[in-house]
């Protein structure tokens, strides 16, 4: 059995990692169509709960519906670690695993962290590149997001 090339799997890896640092860089310049765009055809989904949203308009809503913007921002800042790929034999699908740390600051609100948890994403590639086919976020310490989110 012949062995699959893996000359490729760093550019991959790369790539998917630049798609989860843009969801981040997104979501904190408030670019919410910019962000939604990310989940064409996409499902969006929180654990814990019932929410879980598929394709850009409706992510879109979720974000306007459910966070809240201060001049157009969120005063947050997504941070990325630990981000772990699987890339399929053929490299037409991965998963990846990303420890996030949110920090918010506004006027009246001191720098701190609101929130750690975990993206557990399933990926896909097309001729345009790669791109999430399904997101899960896991909360798994909470803050003070009331700040950050209208409800929880």
């Amino acid at each position: 059995m012949a062995r699959p090339d893996t000359s490729d799997a760093p550019r991959h890896v790369e790539a998917i990692r630049t798609l989860i640092y843009r969801y981040s860089e997104l979501l904190d310049a408030g670019d919410v169509d910019g962000f939604a765009k990310l989940f064409e055809g996409a499902e969006l989904s929180i654990e814990g709960s019932d929410t879980s949203v598929r394709g850009a308009a409706a992510v879109r809503e979720l974000m306007t519906s459910s966070m809240r913007f201060y001049d157009g921002v969120p005063g947050t800042r997504h941070v990325n670690t630990n981000t772990i790929v699987t890339l399929a034999a053929d490299a037409t699908s991965a998963e990846a695993h990303t420890t996030f740390t949110v920090f918010q600051a506004l006027p009246d609100f001191p720098l701190q962290p609101i929130v750690v948890g975990r993206y557990l994403d399933r990926l896909r590639r097309d001729d345009g590149g790669w791109r999430f086919w399904q997101r899960r976020i896991a909360m798994d310490l909470l803050g003070d997001v009331s700040r950050h989110l209208k409800a929880l």
